[in-house]
């Protein structure tokens, strides 16, 4: 196939949902291109769009429905319930911006999203969703992430998450005042004043550059609050931690209660549950060296090298699907490729 994608906004999304499943269809033979602007040919089979919501760009989006064009719309978070604790995702979408992401989505043959949940929200505008779910690179796996002197408990994520941290603010933060010989890490977003730990180390993403390299946890914590928004998130974090071999404490909600409690991470149903976990996984490293080898052989199923012929079986349906026309079948493949 000859794929041509579009993206509308960069950062980690473009990353996970445009780049890892590119370049591992490009390895298996497929032509890959992309650019705004740039003239298409008739040989080009599909054009994916990466969350398409911009003014300029959705007039863009809505051209090449009129020209007939099929189009994927690929979606990772759910936009329409964003949080208002996250200021500036929230006043970046404004209602006519949703109205431009809803209208993109009706135009598109299909759409591919990251979650189950995710998809129910996107059925309302196109009954045509497709789960494709987040992956990581498999090199990950065999990273050797780099070791400190003293327990180090981290977190990776941007500066759009005031809402989660404040969830756990008051149990996390009374743990480390109580803890003080461990070491906390946070890479990107800043809550060091949140956890009133503002000796802690923080590394930018601009900085960090490839910012797993920066990953030297021995403990990862994941916060989230209970939201509609965090509800059709996708396990990202939880996919990148333990591939890195490091044992995970988070929020028993959304996607992180797929962990399988005790043996590839700890769930956290009540405030004291944070310091009761964290405190087992700081006082035993056997356990941490357990529970961290088990999460890495549950990542193992969800490298995009294991998973691309997801992205292929999918683009290959929607294409068949637009030459096929009104009579052709869709395959069950909407109910879930995870």
């Amino acid at each position: 196939m000859r794929i041509h994608y579009l993206i509308d906004e960069g950062g980690g999304c473009a990353h996970v949902r445009c780049v890892l499943p590119s370049v591992e269809l490009a390895r298996r033979g497929h032509q890959i291109d992309g650019g705004w602007g740039v003239p298409l040919t008739d040989d080009v089979d599909v054009v994916v769009g990466i969350r398409v919501w911009q003014e300029t760009s959705s007039v863009e989006w809505q051209r090449l429905a009129a020209e007939g064009r099929t189009l994927i719309y690929d979606l990772d978070d759910n936009l329409f319930d964003i949080d208002p604790a996250n200021v500036g995702p929230y006043s970046a979408y404004t209602p006519q911006a949703l109205a431009r992401v809803a209208a993109n989505l009706e135009v598109a043959t299909a759409v591919t999203v990251s979650t189950e949940p995710l998809a129910e929200v996107v059925s309302r505008y196109n009954p045509n969703v497709f789960v494709l779910e987040n992956t990581v690179d498999g090199s990950l796996l065999h990273w050797q992430r780099p070791q400190r002197d003293r327990v180090t408990i981290g977190w990776a994520g941007s500066a759009c998450h005031d809402a989660d941290w404040a969830s756990a603010r008051r149990p996390l933060a009374a743990f480390f005042a109580k803890t003080p010989t461990v070491d906390l890490h946070l890479v990107g977003g800043d809550y060091r004043a949140l956890l009133n730990r503002p000796d802690a180390r923080r590394t930018d993403f601009a900085a960090a550059g490839d910012y797993h390299r920066s990953i030297d946890f021995d403990i990862a914590v994941i916060p989230l609050s209970w939201h509609r928004f965090n509800r059709s998130k996708s396990d990202l974090k939880l996919i990148e931690f333990s591939a890195l071999g490091i044992p995970t404490v988070a929020a028993d909600y959304g996607p992180y209660s797929r962990i399988e409690h005790g043996r590839t991470g700890f769930l956290v149903n009540q405030d004291h549950e944070w310091s009761k976990y964290l405190r087992m996984l700081v006082n035993d490293p056997q356990l941490r060296a357990e529970v961290g080898e088990r999460a890495r052989e549950w990542a193992a199923g969800r490298t995009i090298q294991g998973n691309a012929h997801r992205w292929e079986e999918t683009y290959a349906a929607v294409v068949a699907a637009r030459v096929g026309g009104a009579s052709y079948q869709w395959p069950e493949l909407s109910a879930g490729l995870s």
